[in-house]
């Protein structure tokens, strides 16, 4: 009676296996009380053929066990191990941890639009459409896959949030791929989806070869994604008010979904110790008609944040980076924006003022950012300067 009294509390197990088919479950928990185990060595670990185990102790992911029966020894428990006091080790002894069973298997299944989305931009011209396929994914990378952790330990849960990221991925990519091969092509938006299903599968070959690195990032591979059809609710027009007139967008998602050359988001990038200074930027810009996007205001919680960031950048008219003492030698975030933006200019036209310096105390200048004028926030008429050149730009845009 002790014996069983024991086991219940420890929640020892002797043998850790998840015998079922993991049909539409990327994750099970093990045990389903999702309260620790404990297992010694000489423990067995069953994997079916289509599973990884991963084993995890304090959130972290350690060890990973592919297909096959397993007796946890010394020797397959490395990083497990290496978490542990060596001075009390005590191979007799249990040891707390959790285990999560991963599906590896290919997931099929089909996608569609639930509702219109905008694609195209002033050169190409601008559409609602609709579209559906199918795709195939599969978890490559379990230890990204925990890491990632999409929808939390729920298994069927885990399962539709998972695909309605992916959806939510791919989606993002048709619409940039959708431009670039208009643009390549020379073509508008309509003539391209009503040419043959030869065009559709150079896009969807496009689409998945753009999704590549987003899926890898979270331990996925986009193993198959096919266009059935694209098709346009209303024609082609470069005006934003008139489609929002037609009762077809919301307003925020007017200004959010539509192409760079009509939207006015300015993108604030800086050094997180210059919050407080750029939260200045932002109330000035936002009481003056603009609609500027700064990480702690515009991206939501539980929103992936470079993905957020990353579109901030893409759908933003003007990028300004702010500069002060704390973000001249800085690595990271910052740096990686202004790379990004730098990219963006350098496909837009030689006379279009899109990134901004705008210099938050007397610093010295970054040497790549040299050939942009910047604009002194801080002097007296740096407010006035900056908000004259956003609007002086935008009317010069205008066609």
């Amino acid at each position: 009676m002790a014996r069983n009294a024991e086991n219940v509390m420890a929640l020892r197990f002797d043998v850790i296996e998840y015998p079922h088919d993991m049909n539409e479950e990327l994750i099970y928990g093990f045990p389903e009380s999702r309260r620790d185990a404990n297992f010694m060595i000489g423990t067995y670990v069953i994997v079916r053929a289509e599973q990884n185990a991963v084993l995890c102790k304090d959130g972290r992911v350690l060890d990973i066990f592919g297909p096959g029966k397993h007796i946890i020894n010394l020797n397959n428990i490395p990083m497990m191990l290496s978490s542990m006091d060596s001075q009390n080790f005590d191979s007799h002894k249990l040891f707390p941890f959790q285990a999560y069973f991963i599906s590896i298997k290919e997931n099929k299944g089909s996608w569609s639009t639930s509702e219109p989305f905008l694609a195209g931009n002033a050169r190409v011209g601008v559409a609602l459409l609709e579209a559906r396929g199918s795709f195939s994914f599969m978890i490559s990378n379990p230890r990204q896959f925990m890491m990632n952790a999409i929808g939390g330990w729920d298994t069927r849960k885990s399962y539709s949030n998972a695909v309605n990221h992916l959806h939510s991925l791919l989606l993002v990519n048709l619409q940039d791929t959708l431009v670039e091969f208009c643009t390549t092509k020379s073509q508008s938006l309509l003539e391209i989806i009503n040419r043959p299903q030869s065009n559709l599968s150079e896009i969807a070959l496009s689409t998945r070869i753009k999704s590549k690195d987003e899926f890898e990032a979270i331990g996925f591979t986009l193993t198959q994604f096919n266009i059935f059809n694209i098709t346009s609710l209303k024609s082609t027009d470069n005006s934003a008010e008139r489609l929002h007139a037609m009762g077809s967008l919301g307003r925020h998602e007017t200004s959010w979904r539509f192409n760079q050359e009509m939207s006015t988001n300015v993108f604030l990038s800086y050094a997180r110790p210059d919050q407080t200074a750029v939260e200045q930027v932002f109330r000035f810009l936002s009481g003056n008609g603009f609609e500027p996007w700064m990480d702690v205001v515009s991206i939501r919680g539980g929103q992936d944040w470079e993905y957020a960031i990353k579109r901030g950048i893409e759908n933003s008219t003007f990028f300004i980076a702010c500069l002060s003492k704390s973000s001249y030698d800085r690595r990271g975030v910052f740096q990686k924006e202004i790379n990004q933006a730098l990219d963006k200019w350098a496909g837009m036209l030689p006379d279009d003022a899109y990134l901004i310096p705008l210099r938050l105390e007397d610093v010295q200048f970054p040497e790549r950012l040299k050939r942009f004028q910047a604009i002194d926030w801080y002097k007296p008429d740096g407010p006035q300067r900056l908000l004259n050149t956003l609007k002086t730009e935008l009317e010069r845009r205008r066609p």
